[in-house]
């Protein structure tokens, strides 16, 4: 198992967190994602994926990965 945490730009409510992790979710190699709204980041625990499928899994929904 893997842990990254990752800074996110552009969340602005708790609407904007329950996106992001509904999203990452939803892959099956995520196993966990807490987003922090008042840090600005996610904290993701995975299998076999890559940083960049994380950030452009992200990224698709409108924010911006730093």
């Amino acid at each position: 198992m893997n842990k990254i945490v990752i800074n996110i730009e552009g969340m602005h409510c708790e609407s904007c967190k329950s996106r992001v992790e509904k999203a990452l979710l939803k892959e099956n190699e995520i196993i966990s994602a807490k987003v922090n709204l008042k840090e600005k980041n996610a904290e993701i625990e995975y299998e076999k994926l890559n940083k960049k499928d994380i950030k452009n899994i992200i990224e698709t929904l409108g924010f911006k990965v730093k």
